[in-house]
């Protein structure tokens, strides 16, 4: 590990929570001063309706490839959540309806009236802690933090790559992707999307043992990204989750924007689901994965003229 990631580490775990615009604002202020050593201008875009959205991004002259990643974190999810996730994956959104709509009904069917209370008293309470932000987001999503800002690092050793890739830093993926979307429209308003640009979210590659690439729409880029995953890691899994949101690349998904994550394995089969997210538990990365994702997006993103620059920051 270089001296320049020990550094980026440190000091991201002082914030290791981003759920209000002071901690919000530490975050930024550390990313556009990383940025600013290493010879990267970034600028932020500011949004403000029912949400104030402040994202952060590099300003290439003519972007091929859009890199970005959520910097806010969440509050913490009820631990039945965790279960459910579990048993029928994130992967999966409307199995893990009609399976939480068939327990309610199998716990109407055969629960008395006063176990039901007693049950509908456990939910309610347990939902408190939507209330509560989580102080642990390693995982989900400062990996992807650290992410984008090794891929900096990397890029930043030439200017031809410094202007193929705009790097962005993404505020309220937390609150339905609101974010993410307020910075369409901006790029849409300005004229700055194109159906040539390749558009790459990453969230939660610090834990898990399989890479995921999901798609919502056709993507020659997710067809790419996979052969290149599957070079390194045989059992990486290209998913179509189709009108089911998981990060930011679904604001994205006609221009076959794509996700990159690490998963595990659900109890049913079929499935995958991020461990631990928006939990207290969400309190440690697997570097190895990180930056398996920073050089799997590098040897993507460049040909082989720049190979020599892939050994390392």
């Amino acid at each position: 590990m270089s001296n320049y990631q020990l550094g980026i580490i440190d000091k991201i775990k002082q914030i290791p929570s981003r759920f209000s615009r002071k901690n919000k604002e530490q975050l930024l202020s550390f990313v556009e001063s990383t940025l600013a050593e290493i010879g990267i201008k970034s600028q932020r875009q500011i949004s403000k309706k029912i949400l104030t959205h402040v994202n952060l991004e590099t300003c290439p002259e003519n972007p091929e490839y859009i890199i970005m990643a959520h910097y806010d974190t969440p509050t913490i999810l009820p631990i039945w959540f965790e279960l459910l996730f579990k048993l029928v994956g994130h992967t999966r959104q409307l199995l893990l309806l009609i399976v939480l709509l068939g327990l309610l009904e199998l716990a109407d069917y055969f629960l008395t009236n006063t176990v039901l209370l007693i049950l509908q008293f456990i939910f309610l309470f347990s939902c408190l802690s939507l209330f509560i932000p989580n102080k642990k987001n390693y995982n989900d999503n400062t990996s992807g933090v650290l992410g984008l800002l090794f891929i900096a690092k990397k890029i930043s050793l030439d200017e031809k790559l410094k202007n193929k890739v705009k790097l962005v830093f993404i505020d309220n993926e937390e609150n339905m992707l609101s974010g993410s979307r307020a910075l369409k429209k901006h790029w849409n308003k300005n004229n700055l999307l194109h159906q040539d640009l390749k558009i790459i979210s990453i969230d939660c590659i610090g834990r898990g043992k399989i890479p995921v690439i999901v798609r919502n729409s056709p993507s020659e880029l997710a067809d790419d990204l996979k052969t290149e995953f599957s070079k390194k890691v045989n059992n990486t899994k290209l998913i179509n989750m189709r009108f089911s949101p998981l990060s930011d690349n679904f604001n994205f998904r006609e221009f076959g924007a794509v996700n990159i994550s690490f998963m595990d394995k659900t109890i049913i089969p079929g499935g995958l689901y991020i461990k631990h997210i928006h939990s207290p538990l969400d309190n440690k990365v697997n570097l190895k994965n990180i930056n398996l994702v920073v050089d799997v997006l590098f040897n993507t993103i460049t040909d082989l003229n720049y190979n020599s620059v892939l050994t390392g920051i």
